[in-house]
């Protein structure tokens, strides 16, 4: 046979099969193994419809409870603006050294003023300064990690910036306390069980932040009160007494070594012996394992904390993270020339200010009611990523530091979002205030003379005052 007549045997062959192999698909009698696509057998039938729910209707369209601004809102008169101004000058309660500025947001309008390029002690309403540089220049998603690395018997607690700790367990749903102090204890030692260690030595790395820890300003009667050491680490903000959450309560003096023992303690009620008292390296490499973590809350989330808290600690802290971001040294002096950097980066001239720390605290720092005022505007209308410092300064009678001011006021309460500023002597405000007819006003108040004693004198004064601005166009 042929080679021609054997190609096409098999040719005739190979249709012959292929042809069976289809008429076997079509009647389904191909073994299971073997794929098919093709058949004979009848539809299925059409599934059922979706049964209907009784009394089922379908959603009404969602509506906001609040609507926007109007850009046609007329503006006050700066008559009316500026006799405020006049009446708040002049009370006694302010005393003799007072600089006000009030102005249109959407157009930039002056409205009234008093002494607005005048320098004055400006309290913690520099504390949006601080705030503008953090939400402009660090990841407002990023985490601060406290970390555990380890070399054989050698444990290295390694701080991130987190001196919100909390003691034992921390709780994800708060910034303070988000992360727990025990439950890095109970990782690193389930990760030492794992490999049948039970005995460790501990160290502790706190060379994030350098000295300084306390800017120089601050009155020695108010160090490590109102404000703690700052440190790469730290439970409860370094309190001495860990239940309490006081702001004026006693800190330790090393927050950093307070964490490290603190964290001995808890490894030890896991089971883990740790030989000797903690000591301080520098300069932890991260080529050193790490084996147990905990985060912070949300960069973002612990500004705003920070300032509707008015927290003197944590704005230090931040002012130091955005030195190391920008490559200087994270010192007092180091974080005050990186928060100047980007303040003036963001439009805000600094010509005449002077600044000793980041919080306000210090005694020294000099900023004008227009250098505030347009931090205000910055805040508001500036790159987007700062809307939330603008959002979440306290709010007139419902939140932070303005939770008891304003409230019951007709056109102020919930209408007035401001920075406070107090210190001996000083009472300052500086925000935004929407008028009676739906227009955002500007504003600054500050008065480094006031008589006092306390800030309640001067307050009856100022609160009136912002309540009036409120009240235009009603």
């Amino acid at each position: 046979m042929g080679a021609k007549a054997r190609v096409g045997i098999g040719l005739g062959l190979a249709a012959l099969l292929a042809g069976g192999y289809v008429a076997a698909d079509i009647y389904d009698v191909l073994p299971q193994n073997l794929p098919g696509m093709l058949t004979m057998a009848p539809l299925p039938p059409q599934p059922a419809p979706f049964p209907d729910i009784p009394g089922a209707v379908a959603a009404p369209p969602v509506s906001a409870i609040m609507t926007g601004l109007s850009p046609d809102a007329a503006i006050p008169p700066a008559s009316s603006v500026q006799e405020l101004i006049n009446v708040l000058v002049a009370d006694p309660r302010m005393g003799p050294h007072v600089g006000v500025l009030v102005t249109d947001q959407l157009t930039g309008e002056i409205l009234g003023e008093a002494n607005r390029w005048g320098n004055f002690t400006p309290a913690s309403t520099e504390k949006l300064l601080t705030g503008l540089a953090a939400f402009y220049e660090l990841d407002p998603a990023g985490r601060l990690p406290t970390i555990v690395r380890q070399d054989g018997s050698r444990l290295i607690l390694v701080g991130g910036g987190d001196m919100l700790l909390a003691p034992g367990p921390g709780h994800p749903d708060q910034v303070d306390d988000h992360a727990g102090l025990g439950d890095l204890a109970a990782m690193t030692a389930a990760q030492l069980t794992l490999q049948g260690r039970d005995t460790v030595y501990l160290e502790y790395d706190d060379s994030l932040f350098l000295d300084p820890r306390i800017a120089p300003d601050v009155p020695p009667g108010e160090q490590r009160i109102y404000v703690a050491p700052v440190a790469s680490m730290a439970v409860n903000q370094a309190r001495a007494d860990l239940e309490t959450k006081s702001d004026s309560a006693p800190r330790v003096v090393d927050p950093a070594q307070r964490t490290a023992e603190l964290f001995a303690a808890a490894l030890v009620e896991h089971g883990i012996t740790v030989d000797g008292h903690p000591s301080r390296v520098i300069g932890t490499t991260n080529t050193i394992p790490e084996i147990a973590r905990v985060e912070s809350a949300p960069i973002g989330e612990i500004i705003e904390w920070a300032m509707q808290r008015s927290d003197n600690t944590i704005t230090e802290v931040l002012g130091r993270l955005v030195a190391v971001e920008l490559g200087l040294p994270a010192t007092n002096t180091g974080a005050v020339q990186a928060v100047s950097a980007i303040v003036e980066r963001l439009g805000i001239n600094l010509a005449g200010a002077q600044l000793v720390d980041l919080s306000g605290l210090g005694r020294g720092s000099e900023l004008s009611p227009t250098q505030l005022v347009n931090a205000v505007d910055v805040a508001v209308s500036g790159p987007p990523a700062l809307r939330d410092l603008a959002n979440g300064m306290p709010i007139a009678g419902m939140t932070g530091t303005l939770h008891n001011r304003f409230e019951g006021e007709e056109f102020g309460a919930g209408m007035i979002r401001a920075k406070t500023g107090s210190l001996p002597g000083v009472t300052a405000l500086a925000g935004t205030v929407v008028t009676a007819n739906g227009r955002l006003l500007l504003f600054t108040v500050i008065a480094d003379q006031t008589p006092g004693p306390g800030q309640y004198g001067a307050r009856q004064a100022l609160d009136p005052f912002v309540t009036g601005l409120a009240a235009l166009g009603r």
